[in-house]
């Protein structure tokens, strides 16, 4: 065991030094109205959800804790989490409908016009050739670019729906647990 330093209460010792642990405090400064860097605090959720131990030292560390408010806190900063990864993920995917979408249509609208312009003789075979590559090179780059936001937008989804896990699953822990 290992004694914590703000109350002096002992804490096993793989909860001392963890992601986990300092959300702990940091819930607990709040709930004393301390200010707390909002940077920080977001690093410490990113780094508590993105391992299961740590999510677990996270609920064991609360079941230890003297205040009972700190679960519904850290709960409350989960779902914060939540909505700034909805709305990244919503902002994600209107980008990818504005100029992912548009980007391709413009581009098969460039190659039917440069192939348009070569069938009758307006535009030399060269010239044609050229543009119609251009035009599915910007092709090309559109779908990467759709695909990268894609990816990114999964991402966040994930990462969202283990954040809304687990404050699911400290609110439940709340309503079942005399200690939280």
């Amino acid at each position: 065991m290992v004694k914590s330093g703000n109350n002096g209460l002992e804490e096993p010792p793989e909860l001392s030094r963890r992601p986990a642990t300092a959300l702990i405090a940091f819930a607990s400064s709040m709930a004393m109205d301390d200010d707390v860097d909002e940077e920080v605090l977001r690093r410490l959720i990113r780094a508590v959800l993105s391992k299961k131990a740590e999510q677990a030292a996270l609920i064991t560390g609360l079941g230890l804790t003297n205040n009972p408010h700190t679960a519904l806190i850290v709960s409350h900063l989960l779902a914060a989490h939540v909505a700034e990864l909805r709305q990244q993920e919503n902002g994600l995917l209107d980008a990818d409908q504005v100029t992912g979408v548009w980007g391709q249509r413009l581009t098969v609208g460039a190659m039917l016009a440069a192939m348009g312009a070569a069938i009758p003789g307006t535009l030399s075979g060269g010239v044609a050739i050229a543009l119609v590559l251009l035009a599915m090179s910007a092709g090309a780059f559109a779908a990467a670019g759709r695909l990268r936001g894609r990816s990114k937008r999964n991402q966040i989804a994930r990462n969202r729906e283990e954040a809304e896990a687990l404050s699911r699953h400290l609110l439940e822990a709340i309503k079942t647990a005399p200690s939280l």
